[in-house]
């Protein structure tokens, strides 16, 4: 078994690799000496005794700080490469391009050369596996989707004997290197997209217990408003309820807020505050009958009990720690049918969105750069007519709009597809309906 620095959000947790498999610890503490702790670098200084701890110290420390780095800054998936395409002779086996890819506890996949991937291999080994229920390929049933992955491995290598300083050194061979590799596997559930500030704001979204308790609060305004009113003497004041008695009104009113202030108290104390003393202003209040002062105690506990509402909404645009502790990166979706691999989706995956990313599929910044270039960069007394470089930009654009149109002639009847999607009997797509 081997260690190295891992994947907690203190970015101190370690990767372990057991039986050829790695795997990732989840801690986000970190294996911290004391309070504010963070990662620990080796100090050499001369005459210092250097063991194997310290040098594996060094080691560990400049790995854990590029994985920490792989999570928390670009992120699981695949970066470029490792497209999955059927294998041009063997039907069982597809082939994965050259790439590189970094798994959920950091740790980086480099595929430098393409490989062939055994699919229906892979399909036995993953019947073999431990609770994992998946028909058997080769026999005559229905197609079933499987799902590819590659997973970062490791393994000791290059074993030398240890220097022998006296005569009791056994002599024994230890491993001097450590292999950085991977394997394929197939799994039968399909990988789970990432976490979005969309899915934060979904689960912020009031439910029935709220929209009750916002009613209840309404309630407890109400008879506190109209019997600050009353004692005013306003004219406008109407009556407490005509079903109610003072002692009732009292007991409601009572009830209620009592009610509302225990349920502010438990949300700020389980999701946050955004208002540092609105925890000990609703702690302070106390409802025990209707007072003169009822009116801005109701108005002080309902203003609280928005801001509880909306804590954890405004809380939810801070990118969270990251949870992924996957060593395994889904690469694309395979069909099999018997012995056959007939269908293979190689966009079952997550990508990693790092700059240079971002720049191929968003190249404004390419398209910006040239419409400034003809603009600034003629010499003086050129005869070439001035760019105008906002026109350039929506030129620019509109072309890019154009060219990924006609990417997909098969879709959009771009002809003379347009043609043959009529003698096919197929309706091309409507570019002017709404996505669904």
């Amino acid at each position: 078994m081997s260690a190295s620095g891992g994947c907690g959000c203190g970015g101190s947790s370690a990767t372990t690799t057991v039986n050829g498999r790695s795997e990732c610890g989840g801690s986000c503490a970190g294996e911290m000496s004391n309070t504010g702790a963070g990662f620990v670098r080796p100090r050499f200084f001369g005459g210092m005794l250097l063991t194997e701890d310290d040098l594996q110290a060094a080691v560990d420390y400049t790995i854990a700080k590029r994985k920490l780095t792989n999570r928390h800054v670009l992120g699981t998936g695949v970066v470029s490469g490792l497209d999955v395409t059927c294998h041009p002779c063997e039907p069982g086996k597809v082939n994965v391009s050259p790439g590189y890819a970094i798994e959920g506890c950091g740790n980086d996949i480099l595929v430098s050369c393409a490989e062939e991937v055994d699919v229906i291999a892979l399909v036995r080994d993953l019947r073999r596996r431990k609770d994992v229920d998946c028909d058997e390929p080769c026999k005559d049933q229905p197609r079933q989707d499987y799902h590819l992955y590659i997973r970062y491995a490791e393994a000791p290598t290059a074993p030398v004997a240890p220097y022998a300083s006296d005569d009791c050194a056994t002599g024994e061979c230890e491993f001097s290197r450590i292999s950085e590799g991977y394997r394929f596997e197939l799994r039968c559930t399909e990988p789970h997209d990432a976490p979005t500030v969309i899915d934060a704001l979904e689960a912020c979204q009031p439910d029935d217990a709220a929209k009750e308790d916002a009613h209840k609060m309404a309630q407890v305004v109400r008879l506190a408003t109209q019997y600050s009113d009353r004692l005013a003497g306003m004219d406008s004041a109407q009556p407490i309820a005509v079903e109610l008695s003072p002692d009732e009104a009292d007991s409601a009113y009572v009830t209620g807020a009592e009610w509302m202030r225990g349920r502010i108290l438990h949300a700020l104390t389980g999701s946050g505050q955004t208002s540092c003393d609105d925890y000990r202003r609703v702690s302070g209040l106390r409802f025990d009958k209707l007072t003169a002062s009822s009116k801005d105690d109701a108005l002080a506990l309902a203003e609280a009990f928005l801001r509880s509402i909306a804590a954890p909404v405004c809380s939810a645009f801070n990118p969270p720690c990251p949870s992924e502790t996957d060593d395994a990166v889904a690469l694309a979706k395979v069909h099999v049918d018997g012995c056959e691999v007939t269908d293979i989706c190689a966009l079952e995956r997550r990508w990693v969105l790092s700059p240079r990313a971002l720049g191929y599929w968003f190249p404004v910044v390419e398209m910006f750069r040239d419409c400034l270039q003809q603009a600034c960069c003629e010499p003086p007394g050129s005869s070439v007519k001035p760019v105008d470089p906002s026109a350039c930009i929506d030129k620019s654009l509109e072309k890019a709009r154009d060219t990924f149109d006609g990417a997909f002639p098969g879709v959009t009847g771009t002809s003379p597809f347009g043609e043959l999607l009529k003698a096919m009997g197929r309706p091309a797509a409507d570019t002017n309906e709404d996505p669904q």
